[in-house]
């Protein structure tokens, strides 16, 4: 499985976590300036692999190296790409992204994902 596949099934795990927590959360992103949102990242898209690696190995050459740490930093990445950068500051998304992390880590098959992910895009 190369790293597109598997950055495609942890966005395909986040949109299903997502499309739950939605219901409460989409409420409040609406009410943001419908100018700062993005439309729908491709994760195919020239750049993606090479962006996301570039921010992981950020984090790890400042000292980051937990996976859980990495793991919620590459949520919060993809879901602001999702809903658009204004909304990172806001506690509402926050919160959603630790929720996202935690049910991904939760889960064995999700948490292996991940780790190949973080593996792949390391190398």
């Amino acid at each position: 499985m190369d790293s597109v596949s598997t950055l495609n099934q942890v966005i395909g795990l986040l949109r299903q976590q997502l499309a739950e927590r939605n219901r409460s959360t989409d409420r409040a992103l609406q009410h943001k300036d419908a100018a700062n949102r993005v439309s729908r990242p491709d994760p195919n898209s020239p750049g993606t692999r090479e962006t996301l690696a570039a921010r992981v190995e950020t984090l790890r050459a400042g000292g980051i190296d937990e996976s859980k740490q990495l793991s919620r930093s590459v949520i919060e990445w993809l879901l602001a790409r999702e809903f658009g950068t204004s909304v990172i500051n806001d506690p509402e998304f926050q919160q959603m992204v630790d929720q996202v992390n935690e049910a991904i880590l939760d889960d064995p098959e999700s948490a292996e994902g991940m780790k190949r992910l973080l593996f792949r895009v390391a190398t």
